[in-house]
């Protein structure tokens, strides 16, 4: 009796357990990767010696371990698709500039808007949500990246908002011709730039 009792416990658990763990361990992993980043990035360069010798200095090693897959800029509210960029052009991207808008409205009417979904983890992938006012940026980022990573994309995507985005954003105004003008932009800026 007392064994079945213990067993019926653990069917009910088990699947519960495996996702805590799957996200503890995935947590875990990706704070050693942070801390192994940083300090190989520390290391063993020309800014480490030029530091211990010199002092002084910051350090430009390129972080090699992630990269960006897609980005798209979509208008708040409509869903619609203002520009996009895509590495290898595998997706519909009017499809998942749709789906993401849904995931975003659905999660703020859950938790009756009480903060901003800054981050959705898919697999291997991790899709960036920047808001804007009359629209959004999401970028699907592949690896694990660091903050450093992080700060050099927020500041990307606000230089690019500010330079590069048509101010006269509405519903009516999205036609293919901002479309193809703001992927371009998006192009040019993503495709050409080292995180």
């Amino acid at each position: 009796m007392k064994y079945a009792t213990q067993r019926r416990i653990v069917e009910a658990f088990y699947p519960i357990m495996g996702k805590l763990i799957r996200r503890y361990m995935h947590y875990e992993v990706e704070s050693w990767f942070n801390r192994f980043t940083t300090q190989v990035e520390s290391a063993f360069t020309w800014q480490f010696w030029r530091n211990l010798f010199w002092g002084g200095g910051e350090s430009t090693t390129p972080q090699l371990l992630c990269y960006i897959e897609e980005v798209f800029v979509i208008a708040h509210g409509s869903g619609l698709l203002i520009g996009s960029y895509s590495k290898n052009n595998t997706a519909d991207m009017n499809m998942v500039a749709g789906m993401l808008t849904a995931v975003k409205s659905f999660m703020g009417e859950v938790f009756q808007n009480k903060g901003d979904l800054n981050t959705i983890d898919y697999a291997e992938y991790k899709i960036f949500i920047h808001d804007n006012f009359k629209y959004y940026f999401a970028v699907v980022v592949a690896g694990l990246p660091n903050e450093r990573f992080k700060t050099h994309l927020r500041s990307l995507i606000d230089d690019f908002a500010e330079q590069e985005m048509p101010t006269d954003i509405d519903t009516d105004s999205i036609d293919d011709t901002m479309v193809a003008s703001v992927s371009d932009k998006l192009k040019h800026c993503f495709e050409n730039n080292e995180l």
